[in-house]
């Protein structure tokens, strides 16, 4: 049914709405060429990555501060040999300027700390990262240990981090290694040890300075979802008298997870995004005045905060003060299902991105004064895919004041027995199948099955519609 005082049938069915007058759905819809939809492309999903654990070594030193005095940093000496009777030192200081990548290496130039190897306080202290390899005493075997990093709840991590290393070629005798362990310390194993080698500003000689360069690792499988990770740097020169400078530094490292959707409350606006790009089923609903997401197996994070599963533990964003809500689906062919509402919401938009979406209106949702409903589902991608809308049996959709509600999709809308799609003094638009190469198929293009569109008020509403056969 349709609603309305005043009415026009033209190629399409248009009516136009003052107060309340009822008419009824053609049993077809009108089989007619339409204008190509000519909205632009509003949504495209990138991937987003949440930092679980980092450290950046900023402990505000400009030289001779030891590595162990920072941050829960500990330190496991005659680590694979003995260590001389002087042998190097792991500081965390400027005196090597922690970088960007690609960066040469230099000393006090920014006042941004690395974590690095240098001399002996002995032997002249914490000068750069270089080495001492004059004689046997120097023979350093030592490894620095991060703190306890727990990735309970997360998977498919990777270890980043900016750094310089030598010694000598091939990570032979003397050498810079990164070591991990899944059991908090306990063991080392070989298969969890990497060797660390970059390039110089100019050749490998001991009077270049190292290349700042970025390493990423994506971690074992044991480090999934594990309490009790530990990262350790080894390095190791044999005291022979030959090496090669430079020695290692290391900064800003971090422990980062790929999240697949993010959740924003910026300024009260809610956006939750899809950063996959593949099809699921995002689910919808109200929890104690909460808005409630959940996307089974896949993870969130909330304003860039941790990572949580959505199997563990749903997504509750409060709607007390909230401004607007955004749900972009992204790619592949996604089902959203919005159940009842008894908070009523602020302007509410659905984009489906590319993919065959289907969005499913399950329960009664009230809007507040003057905010819109937008499931504009053309308007997502040059290619937005086969989209279709529905309302479930007795789902009443109810927006008023100046409130508008815009409904467009490749394929159909259907409102079943009970349903009310209404609007009070705003538009409300229906255009479905109204692209250039309409979706072919058995279906009615609006299927208003004993439900409702309507306007109450002074709202124009305008219905737009092609079959598939």
């Amino acid at each position: 049914m349709f609603k309305s005082s005043s009415f026009s049938f033209v190629v399409i069915l248009s009516v136009i709405v003052a107060s309340i007058f009822l008419i009824s759905l053609p049993s077809k819809d009108l089989k007619q060429k339409k204008d190509k939809n000519s909205d632009k492309i509003a949504y495209k999903s990138t991937a987003v990555t949440t930092t679980l654990w980092s450290d950046n070594f900023e402990n505000s030193c400009t030289e001779n501060c030891l590595a162990t005095t920072w941050n829960g940093w500990t330190l496991i000496d005659n680590d694979g040999g003995t260590s001389g009777s002087n042998p190097n030192v792991w500081y965390i200081s400027s005196t090597e300027d922690g970088l960007s990548p690609s960066s040469c290496g230099s000393s006090s130039s920014s006042g941004d700390e690395s974590l690095h190897i240098s001399y002996s306080s002995g032997s002249g202290g914490d000068i750069q990262a270089i080495f001492n390899e004059t004689a046997a005493s120097n023979a350093t075997f030592r490894t620095i240990v991060s703190p306890t990093i727990s990735t309970v709840g997360n998977t498919n991590i990777t270890l980043k981090f900016d750094f310089i290393a030598f010694g000598s070629a091939a990570c032979a005798d003397d050498r810079a290694q990164l070591r991990l362990s899944a059991d908090g310390g306990a063991t080392w194993p070989v298969a969890y040890q990497y060797c660390l080698t970059s390039v110089c500003c100019g050749a490998c000689n001991g009077y270049s300075a190292g290349q700042w360069t970025l390493y990423t690792l994506a971690l074992p499988a044991a480090f999934n979802n594990n309490p009790n990770i530990k990262i350790g740097f080894n390095w190791r020169n044999n005291g022979n008298g030959s090496g090669t400078d430079p020695s290692v530094a290391i900064d800003d490292i971090r422990l980062e997870v790929a999240t697949d959707y993010s959740i924003t409350t910026t300024s009260g606006a809610v956006v939750i995004t899809d950063n996959t790009n593949t099809g699921e089923t995002i689910n919808v609903s109200e929890n104690s005045g909460n808005i409630r997401f959940a996307v089974a197996g896949k993870t969130y994070d909330i304003d860039g905060g941790g990572v949580t599963a959505f199997n563990t533990t749903p997504a509750d964003i409060a709607l007390s003060g909230k401004t607007s809500i955004t749900i972009n689906a992204a790619g592949g062919n996604d089902i959203v299902n919005i159940g009842v509402f008894s908070t009523a919401l602020p302007s509410l938009t659905v984009n489906g991105g590319t993919g065959d979406d289907n969005i499913n209106l399950n329960g009664n949702i009230a809007f507040t004064t003057n905010n819109n409903l937008d499931l504009d589902l053309q308007n997502d991608d040059a290619t937005p895919g086969t989209d279709a809308v529905s309302l479930a049996t007795n789902a009443q959709i109810i927006l008023s004041g100046t409130g508008t509600a815009t409904l467009k999709m490749s394929k159909n809308l259907t409102v079943n027995s009970g349903g009310i799609l209404r609007t009070a003094n705003g538009a409300l638009v229906v255009e479905a199948n109204q692209q250039t190469t309409a979706t072919t198929g058995d279906f009615i293009g609006v299927n208003v099955s004993g439900g409702t569109i309507e306007a109450t008020g002074s709202g124009n509403v305008t219905v737009k519609g092609i079959g598939g056969n």
